[in-house]
């Protein structure tokens, strides 16, 4: 295994997201969840979500993001 960090930039592009207090997102790695947050910026910000992870070498990985 390698550690590995991952950088994602998150940004939000439907407006009622900013609206709605219970607005988050969920990060994945191969279907686990990784981070879940509060949406709690405008939608003119991009965040990055920096997630230190333990990967299999030479194996293809798949992130997802879900609202």
């Amino acid at each position: 295994m390698n550690e590995t960090q991952l950088d994602v930039e998150v940004h939000c592009l439907q407006p009622r997201w900013v609206a709605d207090e219970r607005s988050k997102y969920r990060l994945y790695l191969n279907g686990e969840l990784l981070t879940e947050r509060d949406w709690i910026w405008s939608q003119e910000t991009y965040i990055q979500e920096q997630v230190v992870v333990n990967l299999v070498k030479d194996t293809i990985h798949s992130i997802g993001i879900e609202v």
